[in-house]
């Protein structure tokens, strides 16, 4: 009786231990499941924002007014979509979208706390010194291409199977990518270069790489790669073009102006002079990029207006094209409501590298 006692009770003990075991290691799997490695969080963000999202553009009788500010009573008819960003430059961007018998608006808003404008590849003279024993001279100074600014990419599928790619919205957007085969339609908007005129950067993307679309450029590029006989620089790039001596002293329009630094000059072709080295003011700064006067053509598409409040530390973006244009082999028809238009974005702050993407959404289009 005794044994049977004390095997029962064994049998108890051995039970409820093993009860305990089980308990215990529950607990800890919830624990360890709760306390995800960075790894684990990143592929779990990764997945979120490549999930799909359908963005409605909804008709309206009357059109927003491109003023950056989002704030006409057309924007009320639109949902506003939160899209998840993954990457260096931001986690959110949000997104309306609404049209009319001819055009097509967006609005977009975004977090960034540096409104960075200065115009990437902008010049800027450096000393690099001189040999030993010897005072510098002007044949060691040397310009060179710096600055960089915020940017906003948004590419549309043309007829490219690329979209389809796991990896494609991390790819897409960076210099250099090109497709396997098919185009691809770009809007790239950058806060100093196409922003001063009110305009986007219309591109196509093909097996060759990323091309401006066809017309004449509001954009004339502030730099060669040509040896020049004039300069006694001995750099393979140096500026094109300087201000005009006799407006420097009028201190032309200054377009952009950053509040607490030095302002931003943005000139025009009609503002500037074939670069001097022996005339240009060794203080100065001059732009990557000079703005023409007269410009036209597919590149010209797209219209935009945005505003950056410092307060709120958020960029707000309105955009504006027609439905369909001119050029269909370069840019995305909106010719069919019944479809869906599959699209990726990508959101720069202050670099042209490090930013962040969008996963493959698609705009609809309610009736």
């Amino acid at each position: 009786m005794k044994n049977w006692s004390y095997s029962f009770l064994q049998r108890i003990h051995y039970s409820l231990f093993m009860l305990f075991v089980a308990a215990f290691l529950v607990w800890t799997g919830c624990v360890e499941k709760k306390e995800e490695s960075p790894s684990q969080k990143q592929g779990a963000e990764s997945q979120q924002a490549s999930a799909t999202v359908d963005v409605v553009a909804v008709k309206v009788t009357t059109a927003p007014t491109l003023d950056g500010k989002g704030e006409e009573e057309a924007w009320n008819a639109a949902q506003q979509y939160v899209i998840p960003l993954t990457g260096y430059s931001g986690d959110q961007i949000s997104m309306k979208v609404v049209y009319t018998d001819t055009d097509i608006f967006f609005l977009f808003s975004w977090s960034d706390y540096s409104h960075s404008i200065r115009q990437e590849g902008s010049w800027g003279r450096v000393h690099v010194g001189g040999e030993f024993g010897k005072a510098p001279t002007e044949a060691r100074d040397r310009w060179e291409r710096y600055g960089a600014e915020d940017m906003l990419s948004i590419i549309w599928n043309l007829d490219s199977s690329d979209f389809e790619a796991e990896d494609f919205p991390q790819k897409a957007h960076l210099a250099g990518f090109k497709t396997s085969q098919g185009k691809m339609d770009r809007w790239l908007w950058k806060a100093g270069t196409t922003d001063p005129v009110h305009l986007l950067l219309d591109q196509y993307i093909d097996q060759n790489g990323i091309h401006d679309d066809s017309g004449t450029s509001f954009l004339v590029p502030n730099f060669t790669d040509q040896d020049d006989p004039n300069t006694p620089l001995n750099e393979q790039e140096y500026p094109r073009y300087m201000p005009r001596s006799d407006l420097v002293q009028q201190k032309i329009p200054k377009l952009f102006i950053v509040e607490g630094e030095k302002p931003i000059l943005l000139y025009y072709q009609s503002e500037v002079e074939p670069f001097d080295l022996a005339r240009v003011d060794r203080e100065a700064t001059l732009p990557g990029y000079i703005f023409a006067e007269e410009s036209s053509g597919s590149i010209t598409d797209i219209k935009v207006r945005s505003s950056h409040s410092q307060k709120e530390e958020r960029w707000t973006l309105e955009i504006q094209r027609k439905l369909t244009t001119a050029t269909p082999k370069e840019d995305i028809q909106f010719d069919d409501l019944s479809k869906a238009y599959p699209f990726v974005i990508g959101v720069f702050d202050y670099t042209n590298t490090d930013g962040s993407f969008s996963g493959l959404h698609k705009l609809v289009f309610a009736k």
